[in-house]
């Protein structure tokens, strides 16, 4: 008997030296995460979950052969410049303003995540990217969990994840844009692909993210903004281009209707119907989503400003509010099969953000802008 209780007690104490060291461990990790990224030239530092690469003067082959080994074995990587110049191991994804890029692999999806900010101080801008850095971990380790990446919606349909982008543009001492889009996509027959892109926004004033103990922000509230939406077609070379792609319907709206979407392309026939709740399909699933938008304050204006091309959406505050504006929208778009650049064409977001402190002071404005490739066949970042 008691030849028992000791081996118990030595159980439960070694259990909770385990517990203990992981708990150390996390603690750790979670301990260099806020200082992992520094503003050293050509800084480098991996392990068996990500790779940094920093300042580097030029993206090397040797450089993009890390990026290439280290991507397929799952590993989060980020590349950053404090100039603003080598911040992506791709020529088309370079933008103005871009300090950082972040990549992983999910399921066979690359997700990709960058960081703009127009902080002057060094020591400021690389806690925020810190902290960012560290929030994206923290939401790539959440994605790592869903087991799928496509949505089977009935026996015979599937819509398949294409694409999954995102990013953070910091216009201090104003606020701060984050936007994170997704398309799902499905094909029609052999004539043409229709995708789903939707888009979450939020429009964050200076005032609440002061009061969250984040540096270089004033006590703005927010007033109103934008975000305008635009499709074109793969632009290529030596004259040789994609298919222009063609926008069927887009959300959210004051009063949603049902919108039949027929194709454009060979068969004619109806696609389904883009009704208030979600897509109902009659050649492909169904898919949800929320086509209304209903609330007064802020108010919220919808509108096509080319058709079949650009959408956009525009909120006011009735009083400026010391709250964050969450935009929830998307878009259905069709594009014919083949061609040179199948399945692939080129989508943009405009951002604009009016913050005011009140009193004799003026309201303040910032942009942002970032344009991305979405392939359904290959992956635009591989």
């Amino acid at each position: 008997m008691i030849f028992i209780k000791k081996l118990i007690i030595l159980f439960v104490f070694t259990i909770t030296i385990i517990v203990g060291m992981a708990m150390s461990n996390n603690l750790a990790q979670a301990k260099d995460l806020e200082s992992i990224i520094k503003n050293e030239k050509n800084y480098y530092l991996t392990n068996n979950q990500i790779t940094v690469l920093g300042n580097y003067p030029e993206i090397t082959p040797e450089l993009i052969k890390i990026y290439e080994a280290d991507i397929a074995k799952g590993k989060t990587i980020i590349i950053y410049d404090i100039k603003g110049k080598n911040t992506s191991f791709h020529q088309d994804e370079l933008e103005a303003g871009v300090i950082a890029t972040i990549y992983k692999n999910i399921n066979g999806i690359n997700y990709r995540r960058t960081f703009t900010s127009n902080e002057k101080n060094k020591k400021i801008l690389f806690e925020d990217l810190n902290s960012y850095f560290k929030d994206v971990m923290v939401e790539f380790e959440s994605k790592e969990k869903v087991v799928n990446s496509q949505i089977t919606l009935n026996s015979t349909t599937t819509w398949k994840k294409a694409f999954d982008d995102g990013g953070a543009i910091v216009g201090k001492p104003h606020g701060k844009i984050n936007w994170n889009t997704v398309a799902h996509y499905t094909e029609i027959y052999d004539t043409s692909i229709v995708y789903i892109v939707e888009t979450k926004t939020e429009f964050q004033p200076g005032s609440i993210l002061k009061a969250n103990g984040l540096s270089g922000y004033d006590d703005a509230k927010n007033q109103e903004g934008y975000m305008h939406t635009s499709i074109k077609r793969e632009p290529g070379y030596y004259g040789v281009s994609g298919f222009n792609p063609i926008g069927k319907d887009y959300w959210p709206v004051n009063s949603p209707g049902t919108v039949t979407v027929t194709s454009g392309f060979g068969i004619g026939a109806t696609i389904g119907l883009s009704k208030k709740d979600g897509f109902s399909g009659e050649i492909t699933g169904n898919y949800s989503y929320s086509k209304s938008y209903t609330d007064s304050n802020p108010s919220l204006s919808a509108q096509t400003l080319i058709t079949n091309t650009k959408y956009s959406w525009y909120y006011t505050y009735n009083g400026d509010k010391n709250e964050t504006f969450h935009l929830e929208s998307g878009m259905i778009v069709e594009l014919k099969q083949g061609g040179y650049f199948p399945g692939q064409f080129i989508f943009r977001h405009d951002f604009k953000m009016v913050t005011d402190r009140g009193f004799w002071y003026k309201a303040k404005t910032f942009y942002g802008d970032v344009e991305r490739k979405i392939n359904a066949y290959k992956n635009p970042y591989i």
